[in-house]
């Protein structure tokens, strides 16, 4: 019996450069701009990724993949350091971090919301426990 998962080729240039295009087509329909804290708390504007088939109804992740100007290179950024984009957030943290006023950064990096997915419960509501 023939392996229906697994093809029994290798896939040829062709192939692999429409696999590619399309990867890049599905990253860019369903990316969101974020900010994400990095080594030293360095503020990063990057793009979330967001699973088309995430189960929605529970929450597991506990990483969120961000990526930069290649899609093709992604990373996983621990969901505490993901948060909404706020541009006006985004330069005054750049401009802390730059001055390397450490104090101001650990405030700053205090005001951000979390970041969420639209459509994306939150974590009490996903326990039924949001008040309404």
């Amino acid at each position: 019996m023939a392996n229906t998962l697994r093809p029994d080729h290798e896939p040829c240039d062709r192939e692999i450069a429409y696999l590619r295009a399309e990867l890049a087509r599905v990253r860019a329909e369903h990316k969101v701009k974020c900010l994400c804290r990095a080594f030293g708390d360095e503020p990063k504007a990057l793009n979330a990724l967001q699973r088309i088939n995430a189960d929605t109804k529970r929450i597991r992740r506990r990483a969120v993949e961000v990526y930069g100007d290649n899609p093709h290179q992604s990373l996983g950024f621990p969901e505490a350091d993901v948060f909404a984009f706020d541009e006006l957030l985004f330069e005054r943290l750049k401009a802390a971090h730059a001055a390397g006023d450490r104090e101001q950064l650990l405030a700053l990096w205090g005001t951000a919301q979390p970041f969420r997915f639209a459509g994306e419960p939150t974590a009490r509501a996903a326990l039924g426990t949001e008040p309404t």
